[in-house]
């Protein structure tokens, strides 16, 4: 991720230059790259009242912070003695926030796609909060149908080619999925054998689990744009693929109140990232708490004391009925 942001944004500015020849109009033409070149598929969403909200601004900071973090460490190793972006502004964080789904809004999304070629594809992404180049990268041995479990080893970018998966000290990402999930990927790897074999492809471990008839990657990017096509003109339209994952990470918090977990479960070295990044409330959980309140609040005014009085009163008034 860092190396390919370097080599899309950074490299085409600066070049092959030493650090201390890199000045702040270059860091300036930097970000300015990445704001005119973003290429994020929501440069703007319709908002309720009808106005546009822009482009977000999620690239920018990124990049922002992976330089600033070059010359924040030559400064400490006293390879350069002026910080070349202290006199630029941080990018302003972006308003677009991604949702989870609630209750509702997951059903819809099930039942749109439970006949859909991709079906498999989308509850994998829902249960184990892969990305979409994790999941569509996929090969039949990193699926344990015994163990019930499911291993993020490679990913697949647009040019459909397929790379290791370097994640550092925290290992490969392996999550456990359900019976239930387990015995849907047996009932799909039995179709995907029986289409194939008779047609004379082969049908091994390293076979993707989601390709071609004859086992070639398909462009992740259709991952992406049969969720914008089925979602057209439902209460999902507009919902975007990596919004699967944020789902799963609310969820997973409300579930268990372990922020700790639901970071390991999404892949983030950072807790604090996940529980400001990724962790959104859901209406449903709005609605719970504003129950449990006023249950609480109920609870306080029928075992109030009245100074006035030895008795307690343990009836509501009308005001608080209402």
């Amino acid at each position: 991720s860092y190396r390919s942001n370097f080599q899309n944004h950074v490299y085409p500015i600066i070049g092959n230059v030493d650090l201390e020849d890199v000045d702040t109009n270059m860091c300036r033409a930097i970000i300015n790259r990445v704001k005119e070149n973003y290429s994020g598929n929501h440069k703007s969403r319709m908002q309720e009242d009808g106005s546009i909200r822009e482009n977000s601004t999620t690239l920018q900071g990124l990049v922002y912070a992976y330089i600033h973090a070059v010359f924040n460490k030559a400064i400490v190793d006293r390879k350069i003695l002026f910080h070349p972006m202290a006199p630029m502004k941080k990018p302003a964080k972006s308003d677009f926030e991604s949702k989870a789904m609630n209750l509702q809004e997951m059903g819809v999304f099930i039942n749109l796609f439970k006949d859909h070629w991709l079906y498999e594809a989308y509850m994998i992404a829902l249960t184990t909060a892969f990305r979409r180049g994790e999941v569509m990268a996929l090969r039949w041995r990193d699926i344990d149908l015994d163990l019930l479990t499911v291993s993020a080893l490679y990913t697949i970018n647009p040019k459909k080619e397929i790379k290791r998966i370097s994640r550092g000290k925290g290992g490969d990402k392996t999550m456990s999925i359900a019976p239930d999930t387990g015995a849907m990927m047996r009932r799909y790897k039995q179709i995907q054998r029986d289409l194939r074999v008779p047609e004379g492809f082969p049908f091994t471990g390293d076979t993707l689990v989601w390709s071609e008839l004859d086992g070639t990657p398909i462009n992740p990017k259709r991952f992406s744009n049969e969720i914008t096509r089925k979602t057209k003109d439902t209460i999902l339209e507009g919902f975007r693929p990596h919004e699967i994952r944020h789902t799963t990470g609310t969820y997973i918090v409300a579930k268990t109140g372990n922020t700790k977990l639901a970071s390991e479960v999404l892949g983030h070295s950072s807790v604090a990232f996940t529980a400001d990044t990724y962790v959104k409330p859901i209406s449903d959980d709005k609605r719970r708490v504003a129950e449990d309140l006023q249950d609480v609040i109920r609870d306080a005014l029928q075992n109030t004391v009245d100074e006035d009085s030895d008795s307690v009163n343990i009836e509501p008034t009308q005001n608080t009925k209402k």
